[in-house]
């Protein structure tokens, strides 16, 4: 991808360099590159509508992994408590371990299919906050 000639380092497509399966074979400048895109971002935040759009999107996005994120541990928190009910069961006597041995199978399947959905959920990085570097930094 990148190319010193000279003082300039240059950068170009890296699918016609590996692959050749893309047929734009020129170089630019990586400054002019960098550049061009803060001058894009600069002119986009000029526009309010643009900038207002992008903060709905993300709180949008947000909530709904928040949502997501709350579901998954509700699964977990209610999976976890049919065990622990089970057990006591168990343990005081009011079940037979033949109906526990056949009812904790799919309890701790179903436990540890809301603990993969939890780890899966969108944005479920605990301690990670996208735009405080004094709190976890930037993702």
């Amino acid at each position: 991808m990148h190319d010193t000639r000279g003082d300039a380092v240059r950068g170009e497509c890296s699918t016609f360099r590996e692959s050749g399966a893309c047929p734009n074979g020129r170089s630019c400048r990586l400054d002019q590159i960098r550049r061009a895109v803060i001058d894009g971002l600069i002119e986009g935040l000029k526009t309010p509508d643009l900038v207002a759009a992008f903060i709905e999107a993300a709180q949008k996005d947000r909530r709904t992994e928040a949502k997501a994120r709350a579901t998954a541990a509700r699964d977990r928190d209610r999976a976890q408590a049919a065990i622990e009910r089970l057990q006591k069961s168990l343990i005081a006597g009011r079940v037979e371990e033949d109906f526990f041995d056949r009812e904790i199978i799919p309890l701790r399947h179903d436990l540890a299919a809301a603990q993969e959905r939890r780890a899966a959920a969108p944005g479920s990085r605990r301690g990670r906050h996208f735009l405080c570097p004094l709190r976890g930094g930037f993702r």
